[in-house]
């Protein structure tokens, strides 16, 4: 009876849940200059298009011979996100990343910037997709920027996680149209280059959906979670 009392399993303890590892200080700083550097840039895009339709009185097709510069200068620097979530700076996941810092770079470096075609961008679709991409790009590097230093506000936390309901999908139609739009443009550079605008155009089909579902996962850990935890 002894042996048996002496062999019996001693409970274990109940394993403490694992703390993120705490970014260093370098990291911090440069992930905060990164994001209030962006968040200035869209900023400043913003501003252009609203200064653009006020002094023109409403008229979009000048919006981007306003904005063309700096729309493609500050949307270039995203490409940066991806090495971020790579070398795990952030924890956004790669794919995700990828998928959406691709076509926005296919639309504003190569749609606009290098096709440079008028038809597509005095589109008014151009301006539904810049000013989707600038305010919820503000959005998000304002809250990421505010994040790294733990510091939070309800009010801009469920703008983030809510916003993106109308903002994502009137982005990215407005993307498809002006993909579309651009391919009679496009058949002048080659005559073979219409088939990424058919490919890039047929990967919204899968990616978007995903994306999109991403955000609202999201949204249910960082605001549902609270609601959990006050029940």
């Amino acid at each position: 009876m002894a042996n048996k009392k002496a062999t019996r399993a001693t409970p274990r303890k109940a394993q403490t849940p694992k703390r993120r590892k705490e970014k260093p200080l370098f990291v911090k700083l440069y992930l905060f200059l990164y994001n209030i550097l962006s968040f200035s840039g869209w900023g400043y895009v913003l501003f252009l298009v609203v200064k653009t339709l006020i002094d023109t009185n409403g008229d979009y097709t000048k919006i981007y011979d306003n904005i063309r510069n700096e729309l493609t200068i500050v949307q270039s620097c995203a490409t940066l996100e991806i090495l971020h979530s790579i070398i795990r700076f952030v924890p956004s996941p790669v794919f995700t990343t990828t998928c959406q810092v691709f076509s926005r770079l296919f639309v504003s470096c190569f749609i606009l910037y290098y096709t440079n075609d008028p038809k597509t961008y005095q589109s008014p679709f151009l301006t539904s997709m810049v000013i989707a991409w600038s305010v919820t790009e503000v959005i998000r590097y304002l809250y990421y920027a505010l994040n790294i230093f733990k510091i939070q506000i309800k009010l801009l936390t469920w703008i983030r996680y809510t916003f993106f309901y109308i903002l994502y999908p009137i982005g990215a139609s407005s993307e498809c149209v002006l993909i579309y739009t651009s391919i009679p443009a496009v058949i002048k550079i080659h005559q073979y280059c219409p088939y990424v605008n058919y490919i890039v155009l047929a990967s919204y089909i899968p990616f978007f959906p995903i994306l999109y579902m991403h955000m609202i996962k999201q949204r249910k850990h960082v605001l549902g979670g609270k609601k959990k935890k006050t029940q």
